[in-house]
């Protein structure tokens, strides 16, 4: 400390420093520029400064921390409590998922995390006359919801349809959405940081645009993922019909994943927003500038990779693990863009003034970075700079208050508090939309068997026919060599197959339908797919074929339940029929049905593979029955399966 009535400057040593030329005072980093005064063997770039993160000291630029990225604005005290936040949110999630407690669990992984960003608005001080206005923020947030709620709604069905059809990738439809969905999920995540930079410039710090692009993509994301989970509210309060696996698969991509992944995309594109438009360089302009069109690139990236997982249909698990490593690359590039950001904005020179350094708590110099650990001082709010300032003179002294911090009681209390008050509110509007089942209390004959006279929509051609997956499950059928050509059957449109072993009848409407292994449609109501195909039994059995292209397909799918006396085409055979979820983290939550049903003859195995949303069939129905498929098109799938005829089999 200096001596009373000195000024403090005038007692500490200057040193020149050795990238900008600056004279600073003397310390560990140069209080203009950020750098390291000395340079040490092996160290990197000197605009990079990758040894020392400048919103934490202590902490590589590439160190994968959650909090220190997320919330950089934290002063160093605070940051541990917010660990022990994010970490208790994750154990909670699981805890519910291993219960099937679903309601709770819908709650917490909606939105868990915008409950702790909030939490990190309000202990960060980043709102005020010296930072930025209550209405701003407020502004930021309506849009993000508005825009969330409006865009789950409008894509959610459209994607979900899309992920419950075979084939995954091959699919041309699911090709567009893997694309097309998450491009503009990024546009209108980003609106709301558009806008207010546009209309309200008042603040260019570069984390002030971090906090406006990161809370719009919070707010969107948790608004869109809570709509596309309010169809589950419905099914009760606990899940008991659903794998545990799924909901911890579900948990950690929209809980976890899915927020980390907003939080920092926003986060990159606002500060990069914020910098380019900011800065007083002009010589500089150009370089930051690529610099933004870098970091929107990054980001959209980021989420057409999504966008592939998500249609890709990959084993649960690993879907999982694929989301978690494009949320790590995510808050490393917001890392990097932060770090950047507060190296490379307008410098302030030294002032006559010292400050308390949030993060070391030492009496420095007021400059751009702290001599001592290097760290920006623009990482804290303008309120908590000004309450850390020392003035020079003594008569002119205040009462300086060392950096806020959040304790892990106060976290506690005020996070388990506002879970518990969103909890109670979800159960509560569960059990007012969740519709009581009545009971079936049947007497026409039919019952127990599918419903006859469905409301299925009308059937379109796909050209040419998807079919599904079946490299694995078979060689392909021209390797067979045919006997004798198929007897024609002169009932409806019929397909034959490509070397005359077989043949099945298909819908008429489907008109012709070119070679191949099959034949496939698609139910323009609700998104099933069907497709009837052969293909070669070689040494397996007919389980062994539905089982390997249902996991081809939808892996991962569990098992409803096996059908007795499954025949296809009059020949006795293996059926089963599978459920499996959409774990995606841009579609609307859906429950899909999955029925497989093959027999074999002559080597020969054929079958039918359909799948389309879950669908519980209660009074009221077309015939007042239930269905025990609950899947719609298999009401129709009796004629076709029926119509399988193998090379020899007689007319019928």
């Amino acid at each position: 400390m200096s001596e009373p009535g000195v000024p403090k400057e005038a007692t500490t040593p200057m040193v020149t420093c050795r990238v900008c030329g600056t004279e600073v005072p003397a310390g560990a980093f140069c209080g203009f520029c950020g750098a390291s005064l000395s340079r040490q063997p092996g160290s990197d770039p000197n605009w990079l400064r990758a040894h020392t993160y400048s919103a934490a000291s202590g902490e590589h630029l590439l160190r994968l921390s959650v909090v220190s990225s997320i919330f950089p604005h934290l002063a160093h005290r605070s940051r541990a409590a917010f660990r022990m936040g994010f970490a208790g949110l994750i154990l909670l999630m699981i805890v519910l998922a291993l219960l099937r407690w679903q309601v709770p669990l819908v709650a917490v992984s909606s939105l868990g995390f915008a409950l702790l960003f909030l939490i990190y608005l309000e202990e960060s001080d980043v709102y005020g006359d010296d930072d930025l206005p209550v209405g701003t923020l407020l502004l930021t947030a309506g849009l993000g919801i508005a825009l969330g709620v409006g865009w789950a709604l409008w894509s959610g069905p459209r994607v979900a349809r899309s992920y419950l059809s075979f084939n995954g990738l091959s699919s041309p439809t699911t090709q567009l959405y893997a694309l097309a969905i998450p491009t503009a999920t990024v546009v209108l995540m980003l609106v709301p940081a558009v806008l207010i930079r546009l209309t309200r410039p008042r603040h260019l710090e570069s984390l002030d645009g971090f906090l406006i692009g990161s809370l719009g993509a919070v707010t969107f994301s948790a608004a869109g993922t809570l709509t596309r989970l309010v169809p589950q509210l419905a099914s009760g309060p606990v899940a008991d019909k659903r794998l545990v696996s799924d909901l911890l698969v579900e948990a950690g991509i929209r809980g976890v994943a899915a927020p980390l992944t907003a939080a920092a995309a926003g986060g990159i594109v606002g500060a990069a927003l914020w910098l380019a438009t900011g800065t007083q360089r002009p010589q500089r302009r150009k370089g930051i500038g690529a610099g933004f069109v870098l970091a929107l690139a990054l980001v959209l990236m980021i989420y057409a990779a999504l966008g592939l997982v998500d249609a890709a249909r990959l084993w649960p698990p690993l879907q999982l693990l694929l989301h978690l490593l494009i949320a790590a690359v995510a808050i490393l590039g917001l890392r990097i863009a932060v770090h950047l950001a507060l190296l490379h904005e307008a410098h302030a020179q030294i002032r006559t003034d010292h400050i308390l350094c949030a993060e070391c708590h030492h009496d420095v110099p007021h400059m751009a970075f702290c001599p001592n650990c290097g760290t920006a001082t623009r990482a804290s709010s303008r309120s908590s700079r000004k309450k850390r300032r020392l003035q020079v003179e003594p008569a002119d002294s205040q009462a300086v208050h060392p950096a806020a911090h959040t304790s892990h009681r106060r976290l506690l209390i005020v996070l388990g508090a506002s879970l518990t008050v969103l909890v109670a509110a979800m159960v509560l509007v569960a059990w007012l939309i969740t519709p009581a089942i009545p009971l079936i209390h049947c007497r026409h004959p039919g019952c127990g068997h599918p419903p006859t006279k469905p409301p299925i929509g009308p059937i379109q051609p796909i050209q040419p026919p998807e079919l599904p997956n079946l490299s694995s499950a078979g060689l392909p059928d021209r390797d067979l060599e045919p006997n004798r050509p198929v007897r024609p059957v002169q009932t409806g449109a019929r397909f034959t197959g490509q070397n005359g072993l077989w043949s099945v009848e298909y819908p008429a409407q489907l008109g012709a339908v070119p070679p191949g292994r099959g034949v496939a449609w698609e139910s323009t109501r609700d998104g099933s797919h069907v497709a009837l195909f052969g293909l070669a039994a070689g040494d397996r059995t007919a389980q062994d074929i539905a089982e390997i292209l249902i996991e081809d397909n939808f892996p991962g799918a569990a098992m409803a339940y096996t059908i007795s006396n499954a025949m296809v085409g009059y020949q006795h055979g293996y059926g089963v029929i599978k459920d499996f979820t959409t774990l995606s983290g841009a579609a609307q939550f859906a429950r899909g049905r999955v029925l497989a049903i093959v027999a074999i003859k002559n080597g020969l195995a054929l079958g039918v593979l359909a799948s389309g949303p879950y669908h519980r069939f209660v009074p009221p129905e077309p015939d007042g029955h239930p269905s025990g498929a609950d899947l719609i098109v298999a009401a129709i799938l009796g004629p076709y399966v029926n119509s399988f005829m193998w090379n020899g089999d007689p007319p019928r």
